[in-house]
């Protein structure tokens, strides 16, 4: 089981939706590490019935685990989570981090070349 997922931003916050039906919230393990969110957990259910004659089978039982990557760091203060109708519903406010919108140069050093050489080698 894989389970779908949507990430998107509201207001301040980052949220992180997943459908799980059929899954308690007890079997559910969610941790935040720096920019992943990762789920991992367990649908419980009833084994495949051998006395029956499948058609198809679509449902899916089992653990699942699921690593999403977020757009940014994630504040670990205040992360908040439901679960409710099937969807686990994951709230997190990202870290303010100033970027520089101007591009940076970078200028080629001269390297350890001939230089270095003849350096280690006299000394």
């Amino acid at each position: 089981m894989i389970p779908r997922v949507d990430c998107f931003e509201q207001g301040e916050d980052l949220v992180v939706e997943t459908e799980l039906p059929g899954v308690a919230p007890g079997d559910i393990q969610i941790l935040v590490d720096a920019d992943v969110l990762c789920l991992r957990g367990r649908k419980p259910g009833a084994r495949k019935d051998v006395s029956r004659l499948y058609h198809r089978q679509e449902r899916t039982l089992g653990g699942f685990a699921r690593e999403v990557p977020l757009p940014g760091r994630v504040r670990r203060e205040g992360v908040e989570a439901t679960l409710r109708d099937g969807v686990l519903t994951v709230r997190m406010r990202m870290e303010k981090v100033e970027i520089d919108v101007l591009p940076l140069r970078v200028p080629i050093g001269r390297g350890l070349g001939s230089e270095h050489e003849a350096a280690t080698e006299g000394g």
